[in-house]
This record gives structure tokens, C-alpha cells and sequence, in this order.
């Protein structure tokens, strides 16, 4: 009897329409849109970044301000991207307002495997969103909903056990 009737309640909250199918974004589409948001992204292609041979280490803190004496570098940041399936957020301190960085710091705190530091180099966009193995997504700007929407794209899986930095190896 069970066995007939949670299949047959699976099919009839589908067909009433109870359970809605995921969402999915095409890796060609702009990145996910908040219709609410003045904020607009756009897809671009990642740098490639040659990791022969180099050293890494896990960042510290999930936020950065850019006035710390040491903030991860780009093998850091790719080693989170190839093997700790993070989200890195890269944002132009100099051209955004306060008002915007507030809230992605407080966003960055709490999201799983996660950091957002400021451009070192001649920034691509107000906020450069980073993900494992997707093309990078450029925005004009600060929104928490587009960013909870890419970072839960991730697909979470277990992570191997690798230490805090590649020396530890």
C-alpha cells in the first residue's frame, strides 16, 4: 500500500502543481536575473590559470577589505575553485559605495566555502563572480539574490582532504 500511494502523491502534487521543477541557467544565458534588481549581469570567459607547480593556502577570512597585510592570490583563489568547489567574489572597492559592500560582506559570511576580496588588478566589473568549472559572471553591481542563485548552483559534494596549503602536501 505505501509503495503505491507516495509515488501516486509524487504525481499528483506534480500535476497540481504543489512541486515546482527546478530552474536552470544555461551556461550561454546572463546570469540568474532578480526582476526586482537594477543590477545586470553578463557571462564572460575565466582567465586560465596555470597551477603547475604552484603554492596555495587556504584563505583565513571569508571577507576581505584590502586593508590586511595578506590577501589570497590568484593560485589561492583557483585552488578554492578546482578543489574546494567555492565561490569567489572579486569586487572593485574603488567604484563601489559602501552601501553595496556592506551587504556582501555580511552575505559572504554565511554562505559554505566562500570569499570576497577586492580587485588587485584592473577589475573586469564592479563584481566578478567566480564558480568551479563555469564561466565567469561580470556585474554592475551588488545583489544578494542573483548571488545566493549562482552560488547555490554549485553542485556540493565531498570535498577531498587536502590540508590548509599545498606545503602541507
Amino acid at each position: 500500500m505505501i509503495r503505491i500511494a507516495l509515488p501516486t502523491l509524487a504525481l499528483l502534487a506534480l500535476l497540481t502543481g504543489c512541486v515546482a521543477a527546478p530552474e536552470v541557467v544555461a551556461e550561454s544565458s546572463p546570469a540568474a536575473s532578480n526582476p526586482t534588481s537594477d543590477v545586470s549581469c553578463e557571462r564572460a570567459e575565466p582567465e586560465v590559470i596555470d597551477m603547475t607547480g604552484a603554492t596555495w593556502q587556504h584563505p583565513q577570512n571569508s571577507f576581505y577589505d584590502g586593508s590586511e597585510e595578506v590577501i589570497p592570490g590568484e593560485y589561492d583563489l583557483e585552488h578554492l575553485l578546482r578543489s574546494d568547489n567555492a565561490i569567489v567574489v572579486i569586487y572593485d572597492r574603488e567604484n563601489l559605495p559602501e552601501a553595496a559592500i556592506a551587504p556582501l560582506k555580511d552575505w559572504i559570511t554565511y554562505e559554505t566555502a566562500a570569499v570576497a576580496l577586492p580587485s588587485t588588478d584592473e577589475p573586469r566589473a564592479p563584481i566578478e563572480v567566480r564558480l568551479p568549472g563555469s564561466l565567469v559572471t561580470l556585474c554592475d553591481g551588488v545583489d544578494i539574490i542573483q548571488l545566493d542563485a549562482l552560488s547555490q548552483s554549485r553542485t556540493f559534494g565531498e570535498v577531498e582532504e587536502h590540508g590548509e596549503s599545498s606545503e602541507g602536501e
